[in-house]
Parts: structure tokens; C-alpha cells; sequence
């Protein structure tokens, strides 16, 4: 890295170490105060809900709690601001000054891109219920097209403790509720919305569960390879419900010409010429230099001039830990070496004439 980027990221990482102990405390400050008030009418609402049915003149008090509890989710919280700071406003000026082929955006997801790469089993987007990205690049790489970012699948799968444990509560209250009906003068459906969650799955309690994290990175070289090549690490290959059948069913395999990534990757292609075309050794080395560095492989296909890949992991990047000290430029190291290997990766592939000349 120049020397006049380091000192740029050792200006912004001292700026943004003050901005994280203020936040710091802030953050400890509003825990115990608003947090804590938050927690508390919110605890309250439950238990006013199940007193209302029994008094109903409790009721009032739980929509003023509710109306409190409200009013303070609108307070700023110190951790999400100082998170907002560093991925809308200081991310893309470190984007702009040390990567100005590149457009950094803290939200964002090419969908088209993850579904296109056949990377992921069919069955993986009918379980997930939501699937949300995040640190988005986009540019150019000496006229290759590149957009990378972090990508999570959701699901939201039933928790039957939770609901059997919510449904035996209302069994207890039962007793109460119908004495309610019975002794009420009026008529009880309004309290009650006038419907039933029951038959819409209402009763339902559902946890996230986040099943899937890595980052996913596509290349377009605006040439053709015709053929495929498929790379996967041989300790993922049993994960059939997460990644595509392609990778053992894609043609013959291949031994890589590094007896490292030999040993650590299941290699097909249906044309094992072209396989170690674009498979040469600088791509395998770059490939492995994000093995060792990281103790992560990537899943790649190489498919008619479209490079697709993703690094499996549960790592987010810039996540916000207010009790770490950033100590300097290494704070943003390891996205910033992340960029820099995929950079590698792609520039032997465009540089390597042996891949676009052949018949």
C-alpha cells in the first residue's frame, strides 16, 4: 500500500476511534436509561395484556405503556448511529481515494448475479424467507465488470417450545377467558380485533435463523470461454441442501497443478483442457493466498467468460464492536486484502492470452 494511503487510513482510524469511544459511552448511558425503560414498559404491555382480560380497565394503561415504549424506539440509538457514520460516510471516501474504479455501497445485493452462478442448490431459495446483502462493490478491473458483496440467507422456522409454551398459557387462562364472555354485558369481538390469528398461524412462534453468510463476488470479461470449470472444497461437498449438484455431476475431475488446493478441493470440468487454461498458476495462487490468509476456500465456477464465487463464513467485515479499539489502517485491512486478492484472481485471468486464444 503507498505510503500516502496508509497515512490516509491512519488519519481516518484515529477519527474514527474517538467517534467510537464516544459512542461507547454513549451507548452505556443509553442502555440504562432508555434501553432499560424500553425493556421494562415492554415487559409490562405482556403482563397488562394478560391482567386486561381478567380487568379490562388495565387495558388503558397498556396503550399508554405502549405509546411510551413508542416514543423511545424513536431515540437514536448510539451503537446504529456510529455504524450509519462509518458505512455512509467514511467507507466510500476510503472506496473513492484508494479504489476510484470502485463504487462502494453499505446496502445492496445483485440478485441476478447469486442465481446465475449456479452456485447455490434451487431448494437453498425455496427455504430462504429473506435474503438481504451488504458492503456492496461494484466497478471495473482493467475493463472487467466486477460486484462483490456480503450476502445472508434467512429462514424463519417454527419454534414449538415457544409455542407450545404460549398456547399452555392460554390453556391456564381459558378458566378466565371464558368467565369474561360469560359475565361481560357487551359484546367481547371487538376486543379481539373482530378475526382469528389462530387459522392464519397466529399462534405461530417463529425464530431467524441465519443459515447461510459469505461473501459472493462475480466477474464478467465481456469474452468467451466456452465450457464450465467447477472448484469445490472437498469438506463442503456433503452440504447438498446449500450448494448445486453441478459440482459433482459437471464432467471429469480434474488434479490441480498445485498439490495443496489438490488435496483440498473437488475439481470437475467437462473439458479438462480449458480447465487448465484458466486454472493456471498465478489463479491458483491467488486462490490459495485467500486460503491462507483467511482459513476459508472459495466456491468458483468458471462458466463462458463469467467468473463466480463465494467465500462461506459467518465474518462481517465491519461489523461494529464498540469495546475494541481501533489501533489503525488494520481495522480495514482485511476487506481492503479480500478486494485487493480478488483483484489478482481476476487480472491473470485477463492478462492470460492462452484462455481468449483458444479454440
Amino acid at each position: 500500500m503507498e505510503e500516502s494511503h496508509a497515512g490516509f487510513l491512519q488519519e481516518e482510524a484515529d477519527k474514527l476511534e474517538k467517534r467510537r469511544a464516544r459512542a461507547r459511552t454513549l451507548q452505556f448511558l443509553y442502555r440504562f436509561t432508555v434501553g432499560l425503560l424500553f425493556k421494562l414498559l415492554v415487559a409490562g404491555i405482556y403482563v397488562g395484556i394478560v391482567i386486561a382480560i381478567i380487568f379490562p380497565p388495565v387495558g388503558l394503561y397498556v396503550l399508554g405503556a405502549a405509546l411510551a415504549a413508542f416514543l423511545l424506539s424513536l431515540v437514536p440509538v448510539p451503537i446504529e448511529r456510529y455504524e450509519e457514520y462509518l458505512k455512509t460516510n467514511l467507507l466510500p471516501e476510503i472506496f473513492k481515494r484508494l479504489y476510484p474504479e470502485y463504487t462502494y455501497d453499505p446496502e445492496g445485493l445483485n440478485m441476478e448475479s447469486i442465481k446465475a452462478s449456479g452456485i447455490f442448490n434451487s431448494a437453498l431459495f425455496k427455504k430462504a424467507e429473506r435474503i438481504e446483502g451488504e458492503d456492496r462493490v461494484s466497478g471495473e478491473i482493467k475493463g472487467v465488470k466486477v460486484d462483490f458483496n456480503e450476502v445472508e440467507f434467512y429462514s424463519y422456522p417454527i419454534n414449538w417450545g415457544k409455542t407450545i409454551g404460549f398456547i399452555f398459557l392460554l390453556i391456564l387462562l381459558l378458566p378466565f377467558i371464558i368467565w369474561r364472555l360469560l359475565t361481560s354485558d357487551g359484546d367481547m369481538s371487538s376486543d379481539h380485533g373482530g378475526g382469528s390469528n389462530s387459522s392464519s398461524g397466529g399462534l405461530l412462534i417463529r425464530d431467524e435463523v441465519k443459515f447461510y453468510r459469505g461473501l459472493f463476488l462475480h466477474a464478467d470479461f465481456h469474452k468467451k470461454f466456452h465450457g464450465s470449470v467447477y472448484m469445490m472444497p472437498k469438506k463442503l461437498v456433503k452440504y447438498s441442501d446449500r450448494f448445486s449438484g453441478e459440482f459433482s455431476t459437471s464432467g471429469r475431475p480434474i488434479n490441480l497443478e498445485n498439490a495443496q488446493l489438490n488435496e483440498l478441493y473437488q475439481v470437475t470440468s467437462p473439458d479438462p483442457q480449458l480447465a487448465y487454461y484458466l486454472l493456471s498458476p498465478k489463479v491458483l495462487e491467488s486462490i490459495f493466498e485467500i486460503y491462507q490468509r483467511e482459513k476459508a476456500l472459495p466456491i468458483v465456477i468458471l462458466r463462458d467468460g463469467q467468473m463466480y464465487m463465494t467465500i462461506p463464513w459467518q465474518r462481517d467485515y465491519f461489523a461494529v464492536d464498540l469495546r475494541t479499539k481501533i489501533q489503525g489502517p488494520e481495522y480495514f485491512g482485511k476487506y481492503l486484502s479480500e478486494i485487493e486478492s480478488f483483484q489478482k484472481i481476476v487480472e491473470h485471468m485477463t492478462l492470460d492470452t492462452r484462455i481468449w486464444t483458444k479454440n
